[in-house]
């Protein structure tokens, strides 16, 4: 594994004024530490506070008893679908310890987000609920989520119940995290959606609903509403489309 260079490496001390800057002179390397399986780690010291870290402090691996492919792929594994009690027998490890580093992985990439994803562009947005469970099927839950359909982003997640709380909770987050130059064209079905993005964005975007009658699990009938914006300015909106002629929601529908 190839060494980090000093000079991009940040104080991982919360109290430290320099608190994750880097910058030539302010951390200095400060020997090894040794692991269980006799592999040698550099320890590095800042010279603002005095501490000293290792380059996995702040990070999903740090005090990790494994080794970062073994934790990776627990983590793509369980992405893919797999239950923990299959990644468990796989990869020869306890149930407990997969639950720990899956928690581990999910508050990693929580952290992420809230620190890193801010300002994407939002140009088109679809939104949509997912109905899953936790221990059994008689606890169901809903996962609401948004996609901004030309970078294929989730710009905001919310997990719990499907109401008009929960659906103004999520089309907030969308907003707080977004940065909007033009106006967006946002689809979804015909639930809460309409009044909290009536609200939130009045007249600063372009609003449709696409309403399935289903019948024996199969669709009989779509209608497509324009609730938000002129018939002109829903026109220009689908011509500048990355996705069809047509209101729809099929990208968001494929996470199902």
């Amino acid at each position: 594994m190839p060494s980090i260079p000093v000079s991009r490496i940040g104080c991982s001390n919360q109290d430290c004024p320099r608190h994750g800057l880097s910058g030539v002179g302010n951390i200095t390397r400060h020997g090894f530490f040794r692991l269980k399986n006799g592999s040698r780690r550099r320890r590095y010291r800042c010279n603002t506070c005095g501490k000293s870290f290792c380059t996995n402090k702040g990070t999903p691996y740090y005090q990790l008893h494994c080794s970062r492919i073994d934790f990776d792929e627990v983590a793509a594994m369980s992405v893919e679908g797999v239950s923990i009690s299959a990644i468990a027998r796989t990869k020869g490890i306890s149930w407990n310890t997969t639950t720990r580093w899956l928690r581990r992985a999910a508050e990693s990439a929580r952290q992420f987000n809230e620190t890193v994803i801010r300002g994407c562009l939002l140009r088109e947005i679809q939104a949509d609920e997912i109905r899953t469970f936790v221990n059994c099927k008689k606890k169901s839950t809903w996962i609401l989520m948004t996609i901004e359909v030309w970078s294929r982003l989730w710009p905001s997640t919310v997990l719990g119940r499907r109401s008009y709380r929960n659906i103004k909770r999520l089309m907030e987050d969308a907003i707080r995290t977004a940065r909007i130059e033009r106006i967006p064209l946002i689809t979804t079905d015909g639930f809460y959606y309409g009044v909290a993005i009536g609200r939130l964005f009045r007249q600063a975007c372009v609003y449709g609903q696409v309403v399935k009658t289903m019948k024996k699990n199969r669709v009989t009938k779509v209608e497509r509403r324009r609730i938000i914006g002129s018939k002109y300015q829903l026109e220009d909106a689908l011509f500048l489309s990355e996705d069809s002629e047509k209101l729809n929601t099929a990208f968001i529908e494929r996470l199902r």
